[in-house]
């Protein structure tokens, strides 16, 4: 199947849905337990469980997070955040599995940041995406490459 010039991608609203749920019914047992045991510790369970909420609802009604493949390029944007990165500045894309979540990973060239370090040290990589957008993380990684590596021949350039 052809590669399309540009493909946005956006997260599934399932997988939101679910953080959102378990938001709210982690809320409640929150305010059950500050109504038992007033104290710092109910309170920030409860503003935490509240966060978690509140991020699953802003994902569900955001239609902002999407992860857009360009020809030149891939544009990642989740929360308001944006991150540009040419495809000649970034490795092979690859599966990182921890426990029961799959990251897509890759190397960002340029990346001499603490965290990339640090990010390096426990996936092997600098950088990952912050969703697989609905897509097996095995084939969303086999579609970044294929997009890469269309990049990279089309512009003689060599790989990162």
């Amino acid at each position: 199947m052809p590669l399309p010039e540009e493909m946005t991608l956006h997260p599934s609203p399932k997988k939101w849905a679910f953080v959102f749920g378990v938001g709210i019914l982690f809320c409640c047992g929150g305010v059950l337990l500050v109504i038992q045991q007033p104290g710092l510790m109910s309170w920030l369970v409860l503003a935490f469980f509240g966060l978690v909420a509140a991020v699953g609802l802003a994902m569900i009604l955001s239609r902002r997070a999407h992860l857009t493949l360009h020809a030149d390029r891939f544009e990642q944007s989740v929360l308001g955040r944006r991150f540009r990165y040419q495809w000649n500045e970034v490795s092979e894309f690859f599966v990182w599995k921890h426990q029961y979540n799959s990251l897509v990973c890759f190397d960002v060239a340029k990346d001499k940041s603490v965290l990339g370090r640090m990010n390096r040290g426990l996936s092997g990589a600098s950088g990952s995406l912050s969703d697989t957008f609905g897509i097996d993380a095995e084939d969303l990684a086999e579609l970044m490459n294929r997009f890469r590596d269309r990049s990279l021949m089309r512009s003689g350039d060599k790989p990162f």
